[in-house]
This record gives C-alpha cells, structure tokens and sequence, in this order.
C-alpha cells in the first residue's frame, strides 16, 4: 500500500513552487543581505540515504521532488549504505563514509544496562547494539568478575556476587569476521556502604538542627541529595527484604531532614528574611534530595507531603513577593492574597498567567527522569524495519526524548490513581459537553498519557514538571499563555505539554527520512535541516480517527495549502491506529518567546496550538517552520533598524512577504538565532 512521506526539505519545496518569502542567510551583522529560494541549489539523491549526489543538481526543481537535497556529500549515489559519517569496514576495498580512505572510522555503539550499581548479588541486564558491521552478528561475553558467556544473544543478564567495579565487555562479531568491542562499567556494593551511606545521612540530620543561616541549609541539603541519591542507586537492586528495610529507613531520615528544614527555614523567616538567592538555593536544594526519592520509588509525594507539610507557609509567603511585586498592587492587597487563601485562590483564578510564575518561586518541582526502555526499543525498530544503524540512531533520539518526561509510574501508586483521575475529569469537562473519558492509558517507554473519548476522539499529553505547592491557588485545569496546560490539585501542580500519540513511531518513521528529530520540553518536533537552520511544530492538543486511512505506518501530508502563514497550514500525521493529529508551526524558542510577550502583554496574549497561531489584541502572527542558527546577535543593529530589545531577547517588525501586513523576525538567545512569525490576516 502506498506510503506518503513527507520529505524533510517540504516547507522549503513549498516556498519554492509558489515563490515563497525570502529569507536572510547573511551575517546577522548585515542586516540588508537577502538570499531567496531561487538562489538555492538541489541535488539528487537516488538512493535516499539523505545525501545528493554533486554530479547531479538543479535549481529548477522537476519529477519527483522528495529526492531532493541541500547537500551535496554523496560519493557514491547508487548505494545507499555509502555516504559521509557512514560505518567504515576496514580493509574491503570500499569507501565507506566518502572520506577518500579505505580504513576504519570510529566505532559507533553501546552495552547498555539496566543498572549501573547494584548491591551484592545484583543482577543486571544488558544489551549491545551497534551501527556498523555485516549482520547477521555473534557476541562473546565477559562480565568483568571471570564469567562470560560466548555465543551470547543481543540481550544478556549476569549477577554479580561480590562488591567490586566491574568492566563488562562484549566482543560483536560480524558476517565478514570484523570484531567490534564495546563494554561498560557496574559498580556493586554490599549492605556494609549503606549503612555508611545512611550513617552520614543521619549526619547531616544532626547537622540540620544546627544550622544558623540559609547557607548553611543549602550547603547540607546539596550533601545530602548527593547521599540519598548514591545509597538510592544502590537500593534499587538489592533483594526484597533489604530494599524494604533500607528504603524505610532513608524515607524516614530523609522526612526527619525536611521537617528540620521546615522549622529551620520558618525561623530564619521570622528572624532574619533570606535573600532571594537564598531562597532559590534552598528550593534547589529540596529539589534534589526529593527528585533522587522518587526517581527511586520512595514514596515522597503521598508520604513526605502529607506527613511533614514540606512547603512551609513562611517560605511560601516570602518567596510570593517577588511574583506579586510588579503587579500594580497595593501593599494591603499584597498581604491579602499572601494571607487569605479565598483571596488569593480568586486572584490567581482571573491571572493564570501568574500560576507559571508562582509555581516555580513557591513550588519545589520533582521532575525524575524514566530509564530507557529496551524491549519497547527494539521493538519500535523491529516494526518499522529499521536498519541497525537507524535502530541506533532511534536509541539516541529516544534518550534525548526521556529528558522532557517524567517518570509519573515512580509516584506511589495512590496519588498515580487520584492525579490521573482528576486530570481526566477536568480534560473531559473542558473539552465537549456529554463527552466521557473511555479509556486511560500510559506509554511504559516514554510515560505520556492518552486519554480516549466516548465519542472516538482523544487527547494525548507529556508530564513536563510537577510541584509541590501550598492551597493558596485554584484548582483545576488552566490553559496558561505559552499553549501548555495547568492542572491544580489538593497539593501538587502538573505542567502538561502536548505529546504525539505514538512518539517512538513518530520518531522511527522520521529517521527513515533521515533526519535527526527531537521531541521538545514545551511539546514541539524538532528536525534539523542543516547546520544553519532547523524546523519546529507543534505537537496539537486534539486526535481524531478516521476510517480511510491505509498505510501500514506513520504517514505525514500537508493541510491548508501551500502558504505557510495561512492560518490553517499544518502537518498531519497519522498512525496505523487510525489516529491522525496536526503539526502546526511552533516557535523553536517558545520559552524566549513567551518570556518576551510576558514582559510586553502580560496575561495579553495566547497560543493555539492546533493552529499555531499567537494572538496579541488584534494582531495574529503564525511562526515559521524553519528556525535559523545565529553565533550572535547583533542587538545595537536590530535597535538601530527600528527594532527592540527585551533582556537578551530582539525582535523587528516588517513586511517580510510582501503582502502588505507588518510580520516580526524574532531573535532568541536560547537557542541563538531567529524565525519569522507571519502575520495573519482577521
């Protein structure tokens, strides 16, 4: 059945047919140079590895127009295994990665395992990929402690039995008889190091009631993360009887260390208010000894929270003010909202562009990571008929994926159950009237929720953070203005982004493209496009099935036409689910971005993610697709041209398209370099 892809250079090809904008590719320095489209050469690529072949270019582009490329690093366009970066076999008389050399490049893969410390006996599980090589493959084993196990499988185990480091190393041997060694390193321990472990911890206890100034807390709840952290790691492979025994243990000393640091931090307050740096360094600190908790499974939401109150009103109120101080308030009305909780509930219910803001001064965010999931991995690759060097390149995207999820299933199970619920509740009520959640459902490889309607429609979404915070805010479900959602419950704060519903496939079936794509914190797709530029969407709020579709995988097409400031031109990907969900385009910069507007229109402006449209009053602009890399940013030009700067941040307004409306180039810091946002016609 037939398969439309969508080529990675489409927005660009777009431009082209229909005589798109221009674009500056100059020196940020020289504002007034202009490159357009026309200008740019295409070469082909036949044998679709994402390289062009130098000897075969256009500027006119004809036939089939995914076959095109910017690149021209191709040395060998009739196969496919042959281009620049490629695995090097040494000695077979070809060049593999176009380096004009017949020898070795270097060696691309990984033994990864599940565990890099463990208690004696721990058991590990390992598994070996790489991007190189013949297959089929053989693998030799040694464990580093004089077992191994020769003739293994890709995916082995072995229990260590005594304390020591171990170098674990797997010999792979290809089809041609080229070996290639990869290992890693297990660190194991035994019950002796945790009682050490929870001996300094115990110290540092001590030490907490003792302390007289704000750095002095800090400085002993930076150790102790660091104590929690290690004795945790190692725990976390100990048999079930001593995990039992040491997780109680390191849960209550641990408890015993926040409540000190509550009835510490209460008297510095009354006594002597900290400093804001002060302040910032103690959430830090809290931070960290509860983000290695829950990374390991202590219970620290349920128990920790309701337990030991471990946000204390003092600190609570202090830090308030620095939200509260450029808001036009009188001092009366500061200190009722800092000490009403009716008031301050009602105030941040009509400013929910404050609830941002005052969850990151006043909140203590637990934001674990979760560990890779191979099985899932291999998988995913195995469905989508990924080569070995894709397959690996799908373990590095996926890595990089898990660094915007939280590992919601380390929660205890009870607050797991009772958030879930009540997002559900509030989503489903905001979303149609007589419409009820069917289903609930947790991605185990990237943790992102799907939540499935009775009426055939879904909403899938990531857990970017979670606080925990006092009652003095709203409860419920808010749209805040940078187009994420915020839900409220009895004592914690959640941060949801948009996710796609299948992400590991939505993945795999763009490095088939060969690109290079990155799931981002604030819920956009990330490809770059070359060294200079890079594209951005976002990931849309709403799913629908639909019944004609018929690809065996992800498929993406393009709707609204070919204007791309046209404010229904998106992406739209769909699954072999039947699931279909649109791309719009995002700010690559979306943080700098809202940063920017929050210091402009406060509370003045909001973002549609099914559309990606940003409205300011009367004025609507749409980002670009493509982001554009700058190594500085020429601020004195920008304000010279008639442009503005707001902390590090630019951006100039101008009719980039000719088209009579005033669009804005946007310059960003973080990451460095600019985009345009098209203005919209009402």
């Amino acid at each position: 059945m037939k398969k439309a892809i969508l080529s990675l250079m489409i927005i660009f090809v777009f431009f082209l047919l229909t005589g798109g904008p221009d674009f500056a590719f100059a020196n940020p320095d020289e504002n007034d140079t202009q490159a357009t489209l026309a200008d740019v050469t295409w070469y082909f690529d036949s044998d679709g590895d994402g390289d062009g072949d130098p000897n075969n270019s256009t500027t006119n582009l004809t036939g089939n127009i995914f076959q095109w490329q910017l690149n021209s690093d191709d040395c060998d366009d009739t196969d496919a295994s042959i281009f620049p970066g490629a695995p090097e076999i040494a000695g077979d008389g070809i060049d593999q990665d176009c380096d004009n050399i017949d020898t070795p490049s270097i060696f691309a893969g990984d033994l990864k395992s599940d565990l890099t410390r463990g208690v004696a006996p721990a058991t590990i599980k390992f598994t070996a990929f790489i991007a190189q090589g013949t297959p089929p493959f053989t693998y030799d084993y040694e464990f580093g402690d004089g077992d191994t196990k020769p003739n293994g499988s890709k995916n082995e185990s072995h229990t260590y039995l005594a304390k020591g480091t171990y170098t674990a190393i797997v010999s792979v041997t290809d089809t041609t008889g080229a070996i290639f060694k990869l290992s890693t390193t297990i660190f194991v321990t035994d019950s002796t190091d945790l009682d050490t472990n929870q001996d300094n911890l115990e110290m540092d206890v001590d030490q907490m009631t003792k302390a007289t100034k704000a750095d002095d807390v800090h400085g002993i709840l930076l150790d102790a993360q660091n104590l929690i952290g290690k004795t945790l790691d190692s725990v976390r492979s100990a048999d079930a009887a001593l995990r039992q025994k040491h997780e109680g243990e390191i849960q209550t000393k641990a408890g015993n260390l926040i409540a000190n640091t509550r009835t510490k931090l209460d008297d510095l307050i009354k006594d002597n208010p900290p400093t804001a740096e002060d302040l910032k360094n103690i959430r830090a600190g809290l931070k960290g000894v509860m983000s290695n908790m829950v990374k390991n499974g202590v219970p620290v939401l349920e128990t920790t929270h309701d337990e030991l109150e471990l946000i204390s009103d003092a600190l609570y109120k202090a830090t308030l003010d620095v939200v509260l101080a450029n808001q036009n308030l009188t001092p009366a009305q500061i200190d009722e909202i800092k000490t009403d909780k009716t008031k301050s509930q009602a105030f941040f219910q009509s400013n929910p562009h404050l609830l941002d803001d005052v969850i990151d001064v006043s909140g203590i965010q637990v934001d674990p990571k979760p560990d890779l999931d191979t099985v899932k991995v291999e998988s995913i690759a195995s469905n989508h008929g990924l080569t070995e060097k894709q397959t690996a390149e799908l373990y590095n995207a996926v890595e990089r994926t898990l660094d915007v999820t939280q590992k919601i299933l380390a929660l205890s199970t009870a607050a797991l159950e009772k958030t879930i619920a009540e997002i559900a509740e509030e989503l489903f009520n905001n979303y149609s009237t007589g419409i009820t959640v069917a289903t609930v459902t947790i991605d185990p490889a990237t943790q992102n929720m799907l939540i499935t309607f009775s009426d055939g429609t879904s909403i899938s979404f990531s857990i970017k953070s979670i606080s925990i915070v006092e009652d003095y805010m709203p409860k419920g479900l808010f749209e805040i203005p940078n187009g994420n959602r915020l839900g409220i419950t009895d004592s914690y704060a959640i941060i949801f982004v948009p996710y796609p519903v299948f992400a590991l496939d939505l993945i795999a079936e763009a490095l088939k493209l060969g690109v290079d794509p990155v799931l981002t914190q604030d819920g956009a797709l990330q490809i770059g496009t070359s060294s200079q530029s890079s594209l951005s969407m976002k990931i849309g709020w709403s799913y629908d099935k639909t019944n004609t579709f018929t690809s065996l995988t992800t498929s993406f097409s393009v709707v609204g036409g070919a204007d791309p400031s046209a404010e229904a031109y998106s992406f739209l990907v769909t699954y072999d689910t039947g699931l279909s969900q649109l791309l719009p385009p995002a700010a690559m910069a979306i943080d700098s971005l809202s940063q920017m507007l929050d210091t402009l229109v406060p509370g003045g402006y909001t973002i549609d993610t099914d559309t990606g449209v940003i409205t300011v009053g009367t004025l609507k602009l749409k980002p670009d697709y493509t982001f554009f890399s700058l190594t500085s940013i020429d601020y004195t030009a920008i304000t010279a041209a008639g442009g503005s700067v707001i902390n590090s941040l630019a951006f100039e307004f101008g009719d980039f398209n000719g088209n009579g409306l005033s669009d804005l180039k946007f310059y960003s810091d973080s990451p460095m370099g600019y985009q345009i946002l098209w203005a919209v016609s009402n």
